[in-house]
């Protein structure tokens, strides 16, 4: 089996492999990107450094990473992301994991990124059991933060947008909040605003797709209903254990008290993400209200579900406890490539954390 960087001429044949490569659990989810795999990694970031595992001609295994400013003790840095870890039934079982890091780790030694990251989720246990494991040619992986991510089923939006909450504004006004108020949190992305205006950072994001919030005539919140499906979908690809018999009867519960069913195999999840949320010190309490809006807009975009990702030690968790939502738990990871050399992150409160760069 052979392990090399991908290269453009890989695009389609990623998409194919990653189309038949959900992630397994109880329910098994699908990452796909029609035909072009690094068309959806420009949603992550910039920069993109990909491994494939070849087989008899086919990919079987893709590992990628993406690069991105973030805000880290109020300066901007770049941060590098690693995902899409996914292996074909063909490749489980080999060395190419660890061979696959190394060339991931050669490719990005010459970039001098110090601070790498990933997240897994909880569920995965095989995932996390091989990665944690500390097995010989794998980097170090270091527990920062717990993750929550919220799926809150758009049918459960209110009509009614709070008083004080608005749709859109201008590329340099929502920029400037989010530069003021997000540089408070680390990992919140860098956003200009030409980012806002068709920018390659945040595609198909504009500063109209943001709902705001005002004091007076001041801008004191932000939150975006950023929409990806053309870039990249995920699909229901099974359902495994108690989930599969029990869904029938969950799906008619779920009717019942207004919350989002469990979809049939090999149908799409219409879903938008709450993207670059920020409030100003002492505004925390139109967060709730920008995330019903931003409901609303995902129902009216035919989405059946907005998703939002949280610190679990972030205040905010508890507004959105007040939704019917559907949770996941992850890990945040800081990979050291290094072996130790390169020092531990020092963690300060809790962390922004962007769904849809996960």
């Amino acid at each position: 089996m052979k392990v090399r960087l991908a290269t453009l001429a890989d695009d389609l044949l990623i998409a194919r492999m990653l189309a038949d490569a959900p992630l397994p659990g109880p329910v098994q989810l699908a990452f796909t990107c029609g035909t072009s795999f690094f068309g959806a990694l420009q949603v992550e970031g910039e920069d993109p450094v990909a491994c494939v595992a070849e087989h008899g001609g086919q990919i079987v295994g893709v590992g990628a990473s993406t690069a991105r400013p973030v805000y880290l003790g109020g300066d901007a840095v770049r941060a590098r992301y690693m995902g899409c870890l996914r292996l074909h039934r063909a490749a489980r079982g080999s060395r190419v994991i660890p061979r696959g890091f190394a060339l991931l780790r050669e490719a990005l030694a010459a970039r001098g990124e110090a601070l790498v990251l990933t997240a897994v989720l909880d569920d995965n246990r095989a995932a996390r059991r091989v990665l944690e494991g500390g097995r010989a040619g794998l980097p170090t992986y270091r527990p920062v933060a717990s993750l929550i991510t919220y799926a809150i089923p758009t049918a459960a939006a209110c009509a009614r947008v709070p008083d004080g909450v608005e749709q859109g504004s201008v590329a340099e006004e929502v920029a400037d909040l989010l530069r003021v108020a997000g540089s408070r949190r680390d990992l919140f992305p860098v956003c200009r605003a030409r980012d806002l205006e068709g920018g390659h950072r945040f595609p198909s994001l504009r500063a109209s797709d943001f709902w705001v919030a005002r004091e007076g005539r001041t801008l004191v919140g932000a939150l975006a209903c950023w929409d990806t499906r053309a870039r990249r979908q995920i699909r229901v690809a099974g359902y495994e254990g108690t989930t599969r018999w029990l869904r029938p009867l969950a799906n008619v519960a779920a009717r019942m008290i207004r919350r989002g069913g469990l979809p049939r195999v090999g149908s799409e999840l219409a879903l938008c993400y709450a993207a670059l949320g920020a409030v100003l010190p002492g505004a925390e309490r139109w967060f709730r209200g920008l995330v019903q809006a931003v409901v609303a807009e995902a129902a009216r975009r035919s989405c059946e579900w907005l998703v939002i990702t949280l610190d679990a030690r972030d205040e905010r968790c508890a507004a959105l406890e007040t939704f019917p939502a559907r949770k996941q738990r992850s890990t945040l990871y800081q990979v050291d490539f290094t072996r130790g050399q390169a020092g531990a992150w020092s963690v300060a409160g809790p962390l922004h954390v962007e769904a849809a760069l996960l």
